[in-house]
């Protein structure tokens, strides 16, 4: 069986990390895996040991000429089947992939990876065979906006992960590097930094925080193109002293353990990637009531959840965890539980596999 993944993504996102999953699961059991994706280094540092790189430009979205040269890849390598996730992959390699015979799966990232109108559900039609959703509540909201769509060219498969062990020391360092020390109590978010992640709420409800415990400290992890704006607010509010921008990380699950409360502030989301981060990294986790979210937290029990928008809702949460250890770490113990019990990579793998080997054969 050999795999081929597009990435027409200019910026890392939550579906590349999946597709890195993805790429490491094949070639443990001994599957091949391609990737043929616009220069990248984070893409192609990540996945370099599991997958073998083809660069190439992706121009405009309808590329006869990269389709001829995806039809020549596929036949060339022997591909058995397709990977895709946005719109630009899809037109070039869901073409390829019907002229070659094989099959393409579409990760969908959230319900609003499905634009409307005739040509995208043209597309989605004529070019996927099958479609990879993160959450249950994706799945419903996917099938109210393309009522077309036949409910067994749709999967469920939530992502995993693993449980984190750092030691003391390492976490320490981490912190240092931040510029702050063990007194410090650090507020952390991970992610991408644009508009829908909602940054900013937490910065102003950082603000009210630091009013009461002047010790805490808030760690924004992550790269975008709000990143400019979420400084001039730190700024604004005279507290960039107390907020440190750490940029991109290729070790995330360290970033979260030296968090002792993270934060996701998000209006939407397909999968609460970054929240199994935080339960697993021994992170008390806060969140927004963003649709999906039951599907990992449960108020009071493994996490805290307030109403999105309501900054003074989501400070007095992390107030409430400050004031409070001995729910926050009932809060932790619960989390950690709940990666065990639901949300293990073994379980994420394993799905994926099946469905990937059920898909990759040639049409008859």
């Amino acid at each position: 069986m050999n795999v081929l993944i597009l990435n027409a993504k200019r910026k890392w996102c939550g579906v590349i990390t999946l597709c890195v999953k993805i790429a490491q699961e094949l070639h443990r059991n001994n599957y091949k895996s391609y990737v043929i994706s616009r220069k990248s280094k984070l893409f192609t540092k990540e996945s370099l040991q599991s997958s073998e790189f083809t660069n190439m430009k992706f121009g405009m979205d309808f590329n006869p000429i990269l389709i001829l040269k995806l039809i020549f890849f596929i036949k060339k390598n022997k591909i058995t089947l397709l990977i895709t996730n946005m719109k630009k992959e899809i037109l070039v390699g869901g073409i390829a992939a019907k002229l070659c015979g094989i099959k393409n799966i579409r990760i969908v990232g959230n319900e609003r990876d499905f634009e409307p109108g005739f040509v995208s559900s043209f597309m989605y039609k004529h070019f996927v065979d099958h479609f990879i959703a993160p959450s249950k509540h994706t799945v419903q909201q996917v099938f109210k906006r393309c009522e077309w769509l036949d409910k067994d060219r749709v999967s469920t498969v939530y992502n995993g992960q693993k449980i984190s062990n750092f030691d003391v020391e390492k976490i320490s360092v981490q912190k240092r590097e931040w510029g702050f020390s063990e007194d410090n109590i650090i507020i952390g978010t991970t992610g991408r930094l644009v508009k829908n992640k909602a940054v900013d709420q937490l910065v102003h409800a950082f603000e009210r925080v630091h009013r009461n415990h002047p010790e805490t400290r808030l760690v924004i992890t992550g790269i975008g193109n709000e990143l400019e704006n979420l400084k001039d607010l730190a700024k604004e509010i005279e507290l960039e002293d107390n907020i440190h921008f750490a940029g991109f990380t290729h070790s995330p699950l360290l970033a979260a353990a030296a968090y002792d409360i993270g934060v996701m502030a998000s209006k939407y989301e397909g999968f609460p990637f970054v929240l199994l981060e935080y339960l697993s990294s021994n992170t008390v986790a806060v969140s927004s009531n963003f649709k999906g979210v039951h599907e990992v937290l449960t108020h009071a029990e493994n996490g805290l959840i307030y109403r999105y928008g309501d900054i003074d809702d989501l400070a007095k949460k992390i107030i409430t965890l400050i004031d409070n250890s001995n729910l926050k770490n009932e809060l932790i113990r619960n989390g950690e539980k709940t990666i065990r019990e639901n949300f293990t990579e073994e379980k994420m793998n394993k799905k994926f596999l099946e469905i990937i080997i059920n898909h990759s054969r040639i049409r008859k």
